[in-house]
């Protein structure tokens, strides 16, 4: 290196030293650090600086964790320790609404509201609460406002406030505010639902319900008496077929309550017809549920013609008195189609004949063993007039009591009008039978056909073998010309 490049070195070094942090130019122009530098990379330094830096992000940390545990486990303590946590201000509002709730609000004008369950409380109860107190709930949700001015939670607890003093039109301003920014707020969308509902705007109605229901699934024994209300509107209830038409989430549970919620046993009928073409059509439970609510509520006549209404086109050309006595078709479970109950000891279904006749037929196979109860049974609806039960059967059945068919009313009584005579015994081939019968004219609307093992006592119930049914039928007999 030349004598003019050593200088030109030593001279940027002279300029540069003073633009570097913590360095400084000696006399001779060797950068040299600062004492400071120097102290904070000792040992003492390092532990006076970055300790008391560790032990105040420790604290914060701590802190806010700490109020945060606090805000749910102890919202009072958590104010007191600090104000700045509006979760705080909001349990202590939501504890406080939860002690003055009163009973549920009705969710139907006339018509009393299910018993809340806890944590429902917020959805439909009411506040008794006295001015101080209401004011107190006031200054809680205001502070929590003041710390967080979206805060959804707060709106709805003073639009909860302002309905227990009667204000309508501020208990709307805070509910709209709240739903405005949270579709959770389960109790302000419910509150603007049942009033789109008073004033007969159901479409807006029916879309709260929607959000109900799907935010809030335990709603539904709130929200289902409005929306079958508005399904027995003849003018409105397009709007709720078509969004049920769409298979929402709650869908089946609100045709499980519905029958519950209306006064004309028809509407969910005219529902689920309203369904049928429908690219999910209702269940075979949906209707199971449907009629069974009718036949318990005596309606039998009316659940019979919902039944023939599902009915597959071929299956509609063999409906008789009896559906379905040569077990061709396979039992839906419905009430006019066979059910069958099976107990312990008891194997029952439809097989195949083995036999030249061929085809389908019930069999019950039974084992070594006792048999407590089995069930046979199917709904029909005679009118009165004079019937005859027949059938065929193969036997190979080792009893004291054997089986045998029997005819009850549907009534409370339960009046048995008809039985077979007892199968048991061995058959070489299958046998025709047939018993006659007359459907009462008082208290006999509909008729159960059961298929009965009816033991005793204990040593009775010990049953073995098989037995074969085909081609069972119900028809209508003249009675004999008195002698």
């Amino acid at each position: 290196m030349t004598v003019e490049q050593q200088k030109w070195e030593e001279l940027r070094g002279r300029v540069d030293a003073p633009h570097r942090p913590g360095s400084a130019t000696s006399s001779t122009g060797v950068a040299r650090q600062s004492p400071w530098r120097r102290g904070l990379q000792s040992p003492i330094g390092l532990f006076l600086f970055w300790v008391p830096l560790a032990l105040i992000l420790i604290w914060a940390v701590f802190a806010k964790s700490y109020v945060a545990y606090l805000s749910d486990a102890d919202p009072a303590l958590a104010v007191r320790v600090t104000s700045a946590d509006p979760a705080a201000f909001l349990n202590l509002a939501q504890l406080e609404m939860k002690r003055l709730a009163q009973a549920p609000a009705s969710p139907v004008p006339g018509q009393s509201a299910p018993a809340a369950k806890d944590g429902d409380t917020n959805i439909i109860a009411k506040l008794s609460a006295k001015p101080e107190e209401q004011a107190q709930l006031s200054a809680w949700a205001k502070a929590a406002l003041r710390k967080d001015p979206l805060n959804a939670q707060a709106f709805r607890i003073l639009g909860q406030v302002a309905a227990s003093e009667s204000n309508e039109k501020l208990t709307g301003s805070f509910m709209q505010a709240a739903s405005r920014r949270s579709l959770r707020e389960s109790a302000a969308i419910y509150w603007i639902m049942l009033k789109a509902y008073e004033e007969r705007d159901y479409r807006t109605a029916i879309d709260l319900a929607d959000i109900l229901l799907r935010t809030r699934p335990n709603s539904a024994q709130y929200v289902v008496p409005v929306l079958g209300k508005i399904a027995e509107t003849e003018n409105d209830g397009g709007e709720l077929q078509r969004l049920l038409a769409a298979n929402p989430p709650w869908r089946r549970e609100f045709l499980d309550r519905l029958p519950a919620n209306i006064t004309d046993a028809r509407t969910p009928l005219k529902i689920m017809l309203g369904l049928k073409d429908s690219p999910v059509p209702p269940s075979a439970d949906d209707l199971k549920r449907y009629l069974n609510f009718l036949t318990s509520k005596g309606f039998h006549e009316l659940a019979y013609y919902a039944w023939l209404q599902f009915l597959p086109p071929e299956e509609l050309g063999k409906v008789g008195l009896l559906y379905n006595g040569d077990f061709e078709s396979t039992p839906s479970g419905l009430p006019f189609d066979w059910t069958f109950k099976e107990g312990a000891g008891v194997s029952i279904k439809i097989d195949e004949r083995s036999d030249s006749e061929g085809g389908k037929a019930l069999v019950l196979d039974f084992g070594a063993g006792r048999v407590s109860e089995l069930g046979v049974t199917q709904l029909v609806t005679l009118p009165p007039g004079h019937y005859r039960f027949e059938g065929r059967t193969n036997i190979d059945v080792v009893s004291q009591r054997g089986l045998q068919w029997r005819i009850t009313c549907s009534n409370k009584a339960k009046t048995r009008i008809a039985e077979s005579p007892v199968a048991r015994g061995f058959s070489k081939d299958w046998e025709s039978f047939a018993f006659p019968f007359t459907v009462p004219d008082e208290d006999c609307r509909a008729q159960y056909v059961e298929l009965a093992f009816d033991a005793r006592w204990a040593s009775e119930q010990f049953i073995s073998g098989t037995i074969w049914y085909d081609d069972l039928a119900i028809v209508q007999d003249q009675p004999s010309p008195p002698e």
